[in-house]
C-alpha cells in the first residue's frame, strides 16, 4: 500500500465523489454529487488545506482516502483543522488502511504547523481512541449523536 496526495492523482476526483456521496449523506445532508466533486477539486489543487490523501494498492486500485480540512462541523469554531472523509473500501477493510490514512493525516497536520487535530464520529470512537484520540464532547450533528475527538499532532 502507498499513500499519495490527491493532487498527484486528480483523475480520481469523480471516483472519490461517487464513493463519498452515499457514505457521508447523514453527516453532510443535501450535499450533492456535484458538490462533492467541487470539494475534491479544491483538495486536488490546493497547497496546504484542504488536502486529501489516497491509499492505493500495488495495482493502483483505490483502497481508501482521508482529508484534512479547516472546518468539518458547522458551529464548532474555533476547532481546526479536522480529520475528515475517512473512507476505506469494503474490500480493503481490516487491512490497516484506515490506520495508515489517519496516521498520514496527523503527519500532514504536524508538517503544516498544527498542534492538534479534531474529528467527529458516530460509531468509530474505539478505533480512534486506540490511536491516541480523546473525547472532547458529544453533541447532535444533523440529527445524529456524534463524538467530537481531538489528538495532539
Amino acid at each position: 500500500m502507498r499513500i499519495v496526495p490527491l493532487h498527484e492523482q486528480p483523475h480520481r476526483l469523480h471516483e472519490l465523489a461517487r464513493r463519498h456521496h452515499p457514505q457521508w449523506q447523514a453527516a453532510h445532508p443535501g450535499m450533492t454529487l456535484a458538490e462533492w466533486e467541487a470539494e475534491f477539486t479544491c483538495h486536488a489543487t490546493a497547497t496546504g488545506l484542504p488536502l486529501t490523501l489516497l491509499a492505493l494498492d500495488a495495482n493502483d486500485a483505490l483502497l481508501g482516502s482521508a482529508s484534512l480540512v479547516a472546518d468539518d462541523m458547522d458551529g464548532a469554531a474555533p476547532w481546526s483543522p479536522w480529520l475528515a472523509n475517512v473512507l476505506v473500501t469494503e474490500t480493503a477493510r481490516g487491512r490497516g488502511v484506515g490506520q495508515a490514512l489517519t496516521a498520514a493525516i496527523v503527519t500532514q497536520a504536524r508538517a503544516l504547523g498544527f498542534a492538534e487535530l479534531f474529528l467527529f464520529t458516530e460509531d468509530q470512537q474505539d478505533f480512534y481512541a486506540r490511536r491516541g484520540w480523546t473525547l472532547l464532547e458529544e453533541r447532535e450533528h444533523h440529527g445524529h449523536r456524534v463524538s467530537v475527538m481531538r489528538r495532539a499532532t
